[in-house]
């Protein structure tokens, strides 16, 4: 067996081993093969969720895409307030 071949069936074993234990990582290997979509952009979303959902556990994140080259990924944290824009009135005008 050649170097080939051998490096073959450990990334199917590998692949296997991943399938087993991992599912959630298996579909994401297989995106990013199909895809071709660069893992490092993926990472920094996962951070900053992360961050959001460690910190006040509301926001976004966006990613900036310019020609063809993600230039930001930018995740924001929001503060849910569930507050009316005017202030209620004192007295009851009915």
């Amino acid at each position: 067996m050649d170097y080939q071949q051998q490096q073959q069936q450990n990334e199917e074993a590998f692949r296997k081993g991943v399938q087993i234990m991992r599912p959630d990582l298996y579909v994401l290997m297989q995106q990013l093969d199909q895809s071709g979509v660069d893992f490092t952009i993926l990472l920094q979303v996962i951070y900053a969720l992360e961050r959001i959902a460690n910190g006040t556990k509301y926001g976004n994140v966006t990613i900036y895409v310019e020609n063809g080259t993600v230039t930001f990924v930018r995740g924001e944290e929001s503060k849910k307030l569930n507050t009316s824009v005017l202030k209620p009135s004192l007295t009851n005008n009915s």
